[in-house]
Formats: C-alpha cells, sequence, structure tokens
C-alpha cells in the first residue's frame, strides 16, 4: 500500500529597517521624513527556509503615516539613501543634507499646513476603515450567543405548538445552526464599526502626541476637508466628546 507523503511548504515575510530619507510626499505635497522598511520574502519547506529574497521598498510619511512601496528593482528605490544617524531633533534639513540633496534647501513651517493636516486625516480615516478590520473575535462572540438564544426561542415556539414541521431535536438543531450564521454575522459588523471608532482614536491621540497637535486644530482642519472623512470623524467625536 502506497504511503502518501505530505510536502509542508510556505513563506515568511519580514520588514528589516532601513533608516530614515527625505523625499516629497504625495499626499502632504511637502518634503516629509519617510522610514524606510526593506520587504523581505524567503521560502521554507518542512520549515527550514531559504535565504532571504526582497520583494519591495516600504516608505512610511512621518507626519501622515501613509505608506507607499516601491519595487525593488526599479530605479526609484535604487537611488533612494538612508541613513540611521538622524534624529527628529536635527530637523528636516540635516536629513535632506544626508540623503536627497537634490531637494536643495526645504522650507520650515513652525506649525502643519493645512494639506499636512488633511493628509493626516486621510491617512486615518483610511487604517481605522471597518472594512480593513479583522472581525473574528466579533464573529465569534456572535456566532456563541445566536447559537444559545435562537434555538432556545425555537424550542419555546415548539413546546407552545408553533414549530415548523421538525421534532424537538431538529428544531433545537436547526436553532444553534441558523443562530451561529446569523449571530456571527451581526456580532463580525458591530465588532467592525465598535473598532472602527476605536482604532481612529488611538491613530489620532498618536498622532497628537508626536506633532504637538490639539483637538481644535484636527476639528478645524476636518471642518474644512473638501469632502467628507466618515471614520476619522466619528473618531474626533468620541474624543471630543470625552475631552
Amino acid at each position: 500500500m502506497p504511503i502518501p507523503i505530505i510536502i509542508v511548504y510556505g513563506s515568511r515575510t519580514n520588514f528589516d529597517p532601513l533608516g530614515w530619507t527625505a523625499r516629497e510626499c504625495p499626499r502632504c505635497r511637502k518634503v516629509q521624513p519617510f522610514q524606510g522598511y526593506d520587504k523581505v520574502q524567503s521560502k521554507h519547506v518542512y520549515y527550514i527556509h531559504g535565504k532571504e529574497k526582497s520583494i519591495g521598498l516600504i516608505l512610511i510619511c512621518d507626519f501622515c503615516e501613509t505608506t507607499y512601496g516601491l519595487r525593488p528593482n526599479s530605479s526609484e528605490a535604487q537611488e533612494t539613501r538612508f541613513t540611521r544617524m538622524w534624529r527628529r531633533e536635527e530637523g528636516l534639513g540635516a536629513l535632506v543634507e544626508k540623503t536627497n540633496p537634490r531637494l536643495g534647501q526645504v522650507a520650515h513651517f513652525e506649525q502643519p499646513t493645512r494639506q499636512e493636516l488633511f493628509a493626516l486625516l486621510e491617512s486615518v480615516n483610511e487604517r481605522s476603515s471597518p472594512y480593513k478590520t479583522d472581525a473574528g473575535k466579533g464573529f465569534g462572540r456572535g456566532a456563541g450567543i445566536g447559537a444559545v438564544t435562537l434555538p432556545v426561542l425555537l424550542l419555546l415556539l415548539y413546546v407552545v405548538g408553533l414549530g415548523f414541521g421538525l421534532d424537538a431535536l431538529g428544531t433545537g438543531m436547526f436553532g444553534v445552526f441558523v443562530g451561529g450564521i446569523v449571530g456571527g454575522i451581526v456580532g463580525a459588523v458591530k465588532y467592525k464599526f465598535s473598532r472602527s471608532k476605536e482604532l481612529a482614536q488611538e491613530i489620532l491621540v498618536s498622532a497628537m502626541t508626536r506633532h504637538a497637535l490639539t483637538l481644535n486644530i484636527l476639528e478645524r482642519a476636518l471642518k474644512h476637508y473638501p469632502g467628507k472623512l466618515k471614520y476619522v470623524s466619528s473618531g474626533l467625536a468620541e474624543l471630543a466628546s470625552g475631552a
């Protein structure tokens, strides 16, 4: 009798920090410091990993925290220089001189520009979207509640003669199955939107601390934003109500 052979294989992805670089942020529309990461991947067979290979260059704007990706072999990625010997206290000019002198002298502003604030709000809105939130906890909790509640209700109806053609066991099993699915879906949706609101607040507080921004500054920027930012609006409203 032939013995089946199971081959275990897969890949592992890591992000190796490269340091800082200066470049123009398309969203902020001005030169900003960027943190760089080399996205590397290694294949494995039976968890024995081979050599890591670069599959992308990740750049994160230090102000709005928007993430950009570059192909590792692109000319733009090859020309990007990084330094680990820079601190925010040194100023943007020092970083430009070290990593991207072609930018020349860059303007220094004591306060963020309106476009920078718009960029920050857009980024927070994207990162706190409920459609990007893992709903695993909400689904499991909702499924558990539904799988208990619905069969109890259906069995009560069965007892008073309002069943729908199934015996007691069948009614209970049907309630567990349907209640689990419906409860899981409802729980996942509720968790996603609840977590979205919490995440928006967490990111906003972190940005306010890092860039010395006040709630009033962000609220004014949102008021003048030419569009709707649903999730960041909700986060700001929650922060304002708790202030």
